[in-house]
């Protein structure tokens, strides 16, 4: 048997045994009919059942303001296949012409940034073992995003080589951070006086 380890949102603030309450999702009044107080939760499907409300058995009790943010901003989540697919990339040389067009509309380095992140995360299994084409994309933010690094090619080249070899070997695919253009630019920092 599966054990529910879920963790449900809180959606309103905690209700009595006997009071009367608007659900928050599904707009419809509602009595605690319960011995203990409950609080209205995101649906849930346990044992073939729907349960929307809960026991008092959240880690913590949310503030009417953080309850009211939740409510009103939903959460959105896009997975990097899905905003790859918004730019319009689906290989390294959608990625190229993309950071190109980028740089001549000079688009701010953040937003190229996090698009080449992206394309890192999804196709990270393939840049741990052969990388060598983000050497060349990454040579062309800094000639023109990091202006102020003021070094041959040759040994520019080298200084991204062995970075994106460190990289790959010591980050985590799943790491939340995973940002490596800013971390280049920290290595380069250390190598070459900027």
């Amino acid at each position: 048997m599966i054990k529910d380890t879920r963790k449900l949102k809180q959606l309103g603030n905690e209700v009595k045994p006997g009071e009367l309450f608007l659900h928050p999702t599904l707009l419809t009044l509602q009595i605690n009919k319960g011995k203990k107080n409950l609080i209205p939760s995101e649906l849930n499907i346990k044992d073939n059942r729907i349960h929307f409300n809960r026991k008092t058995d959240f880690d913590k009790i949310l503030s009417k303001q953080e309850l009211q943010s939740i409510t009103s901003i939903p959460e959105i989540i896009y997975n990097d296949v899905y905003l790859l697919y918004l730019y319009q990339i689906n290989n390294l040389e959608d990625l190229q012409n993309f950071i190109d067009d980028e740089i001549k509309k000079k688009t701010r380095y953040k937003t190229v940034n996090r698009v080449i992140n992206i394309f890192i995360i999804n196709k990270y299994d393939n840049f741990k073992n052969n990388y060598s084409s983000l050497i060349n994309i990454y040579l062309k933010i800094c000639k023109n995003y990091w202006t102020k690094i003021n070094i041959e090619d040759s040994k520019l080249n080298n200084y991204i080589e062995y970075f994106l070899n460190s990289f790959f070997r010591t980050t985590d695919y799943n790491d939340f951070n995973l940002d490596c253009g800013t971390s280049l630019k920290s290595y380069l920092k250390t190598k070459i006086k900027i």
